[in-house]
């Protein structure tokens, strides 16, 4: 018989009803139904232990591979655990998104339309950049 490990319960771990009754000539006889149940309560016990460790697995197999994408993509393996999908591919296109987030921005602010130099709003008005401003006003030679 094998040793019982911490995942799964010994036979003989199980209680066990009645296990038998003496017949008329003094032999024990065994209860089979009793035995039957003992099994039951046995096999019930190691698939929910079994059913713990398959659960256990598959979530070691998510972290594992959310790691492996991370490190592929370039990303710190810190931040495996914000990657999101349920597929492999899935976990690689949003790694990728994830790149171009963190990826440094040129300097400058983008235009906007309407504003600062070169808009036709600013045809005759006041600048808007009060260091524009500023320039304007030394030119005239009004410090």
């Amino acid at each position: 018989m094998s040793e019982p490990t911490n995942d799964t319960i010994a036979p003989e771990d199980v209680p066990v009803a009645d296990s038998g009754t003496e017949s008329a000539e003094g032999a024990v006889t065994k209860d089979w139904e009793a035995e039957a149940n003992r099994w039951k309560e046995l096999s019930r016990k190691n698939e929910a232990a079994a059913k713990d460790a398959r659960s256990a697995l598959a979530e070691l197999q998510g972290v594992t591979l959310r790691a492996e994408v991370a490190r592929a993509a370039g990303l710190p393996v810190e931040m495996s655990d914000r990657l999101r999908g349920s597929s492999e591919a899935e976990l690689v296109e949003d790694a990728a998104a994830l790149v171009e987030l963190m990826a440094p921005k040129a300097p400058g602010l983008p235009a906007i339309p309407g504003v600062g130099r070169g808009a036709s709003s600013d045809i005759g008005s006041a600048p808007t950049d009060p260091l524009r401003a500023l320039t304007d006003q030394q030119q005239r030679g009004g410090r």
